[in-house]
């Protein structure tokens, strides 16, 4: 609310990932407060899901400040220096994605991260549909 951020939400009602609940949790919510945290005053951020072959991709995708093309290359490496100062300029370490990803990996599924500086960023998580 404070940075008046519009949320839109379009998840498919009655599908389930097949994951562990308390991880899957963790993961989406760690990659919404990114988006929130990294997306400016009276920005967007959209919500979606999608079924197919099996699967259930969940996308976050924000109008923030980005990910330059090196920074988003060396995100998932550990040691490496991913540090973003967010809209208010507070450091994120990313180490929060680089445990969303080893969650995501623990539960078969996958991740993806497209960014762009000054246009936004955009998360998808590939995950196991539950039968």
């Amino acid at each position: 609310d404070k940075k008046n951020h519009k949320t839109i939400i379009n998840i498919i009602e009655n599908q389930y990932v097949y994951a562990d609940k308390y991880t899957f949790d963790f993961i989406i919510s760690s990659i919404y407060n990114n988006s929130v945290k990294f997306t400016k005053e009276s920005g967007i951020i959209e919500i979606s899901s999608k079924f197919y072959n099996s699967n259930i991709e969940i996308t976050i995708k924000d109008n923030g400040i980005g990910i330059d093309k090196v920074r988003l290359e060396k995100l998932f490496n550990i040691g490496e220096d991913t540090t973003t100062l967010s809209t208010e300029n507070k450091k994120g370490s990313g180490l929060g994605l680089h445990i969303c990803n080893d969650f995501i990996r623990i539960n078969e599924g996958k991740m993806q991260i497209e960014s762009q500086p000054e246009i936004g960023t955009t998360v998808i998580i590939t995950s196991p549909a539950s039968t």
